[in-house]
């Protein structure tokens, strides 16, 4: 039966890494795949994360891509159209296993017909299809967290075994996203609490896993990084070191209850009454508080992301499961509420497969469809692109990792402002605000004194206007045009090439 599952959850996570064609976050790319392409192939962008001077980002996550891109280089099958997929296709057998241990856990709590049903949510979730296969940290860490789950020991003589593979498992999650600690410190101190063999627990195997995970964090960052490096310590200084760092709320701010008013709901979206059936028929609340601090921690930061909150939602999966098998109880047994389960589902799929159709192929399309436009001119003019220059906010396309192709290439810097390894400023110096302020001001003064401009240029059209007389001074012409999005300023990503 897992074998079976596995194959199925298969297909459908590389359709899905297939299928998704838009950008969601700089980070996809930016922190993992291009990442681990400086450090096989010897070119590809660094942010200002990974410099001497901040340190904040730890090689586990990349290390992931790494392997497969040397892999590839050593059998000779390094092309830029392998190298851009490879990433994805990794991720959607990550995801595979996920899915595979969402069914076990579900399985574990509530039997088969409701694992059965979670997997279907799971599987058909607009925003978890969307996400799952980008190759986020925060994917990484959402499987880590549904095996740990799987393995945790929810009553005191579940096993030793399984205790320290789940332990084994929730430190591999910290390795990958530091901010998954609090999660795991409060279900850890819980299962101290209860236990009968504390001291076995904590020096037998708390201590020695502990040990293990830190000492195998090190390692990877003292080969990356070349010196020892404690990633955690530092990211832990730039985020609640106080001071004039505004840590990560200098990528925004929002209330303390967006989670819950914003973010779970648009991203649970039709499963929502499906949930809270489940939560409230199974009497098992212990899952929902799970599922509920995973927001809760993660709101005491002002800056939140839909991604954060990623690991809790295959618990919201199952309890959606469970409420279906209601449904589906009285659509068997025809009793008068039975007509739910159909309508359910028919409401599940369509509402979902038209979210993703549109947020997976349309919404911010344009810097994947830009890439793509300049890696196929790479590969059949070569000598049309000389150089590109982004005149766009930091990280709105990928990079080299999605070209592989060492084009001379320059974006607008976006780091804080750093003394030393302190953070003691925010970004509001750097090019890429300077530019967003006023683009025509800045490009005069970007361009002063550089005689080599670019052969081609990458700006949003809500620019357009500011930067056409210095396009047209220096012979830039339109080359292409890519729709963006219908819901922002920016609705389309133009390039522009220098005539001769």
């Amino acid at each position: 039966m897992s074998w079976a599952i596995a194959v199925v959850c298969g297909i459908v996570r590389v359709a899905g890494a297939l299928f998704v064609k838009t950008y969601f976050n700089p980070d996809e790319y930016w922190q993992g795949p291009e990442v681990a392409h400086r450090v096989v192939f010897g070119y590809g962008y660094l942010t200002w994360e990974w410099q001497p001077f901040a340190r904040i980002r730890g090689f586990a996550h990349p290390a992931i891509f790494a392997i497969f891109f040397k892999i590839l280089q050593l059998l000779s099958l390094d092309t830029p159209a392998i190298i851009r997929v490879t990433p994805r296709l990794v991720q959607a057998a990550i995801a595979t296993i996920g899915d595979v241990f969402l069914y076990k856990l579900a399985n574990r709590w509530f039997g088969s017909r409701v694992a059965t049903l979670s997997l279907f949510c799971q599987l058909v979730n607009w925003f978890y299809f969307y996400c799952i296969v980008r190759t986020f940290s925060n994917s990484v860490e959402t499987i880590l967290t549904l095996i740990a789950l799987f393995y945790w020991p929810y009553l005191p003589d579940d096993g030793r075994g399984k205790r320290a593979t789940a332990l084994a498992y929730a430190a591999l999650s910290i390795i990958m996203r530091p901010t998954s600690g609090p999660f795991w410190a409060l279900l850890g101190l819980h299962l101290l609490l209860r236990s009968r063999d504390r001291s076995r627990l904590v020096f037998m195997e708390v201590v020695p896993v502990g040990i293990a995970a830190l000492a195998a964090s090190f390692a990877i960052d003292r080969i990356f990084y070349g010196s020892w490096t404690f990633v955690m310590a530092n990211f832990a200084r730039f985020n609640f070191g106080g001071g004039a760092c505004p840590g990560a709320a200098m990528y925004g701010s929002h209330p303390w209850h967006w989670y819950v008013s914003e973010g779970l709901p648009a991203m649970i979206g039709s499963m929502i009454p499906l949930v809270l059936l489940g939560v409230f028929m199974s009497r098992r609340f212990a899952p929902a508080l799970l599922f509920l601090s995973i927001p809760a921690i993660m709101s005491v930061s002002p800056h939140k992301e839909f991604r954060f909150v990623l690991p809790g939602m295959p618990i919201a999966f199952i309890y959606a499961g469970y409420g279906l098998a209601i449904l589906q109880a009285s659509y068997m047994s025809r009793k008068r509420w039975g007509w739910l389960y159909p309508f359910s589902i028919a409401v599940v799929l369509v509402s979902n497969a038209g979210a993703v159709a549109y947020f997976g192929r349309w919404h911010q399309r344009a810097p994947v469809q830009l890439m793509d436009y300049l890696g196929d001119a790479l590969d059949k003019r070569p000598g049309d692109v000389q150089s590109i220059d982004f005149l766009t906010e930091c990280h709105a396309t990928p990079y080299y990792s999605h070209l592989h192709v060492p084009v001379p290439m320059r974006i607008l810097e976006c780091a804080p402002e750093f003394n030393g390894p302190r953070c003691v400023g925010d970004r509001s110096k750097s090019d890429s605000q300077s530019f967003l302020r006023d683009p025509e001001a800045f490009v005069l003064r970007y361009y002063a004194n550089i005689t080599d401009l670019p052969s081609h240029i990458v700006l949003f059209d809500v620019y357009r206007n500011q930067l056409q007389g210095f396009l047209d001074t220096h012979s830039y012409r339109l080359e292409a045009s890519f729709f963006h999005s219908h819901f922002e300023q920016e609705t389309a990503l133009l390039l522009y090439r220098r005539q001769p």
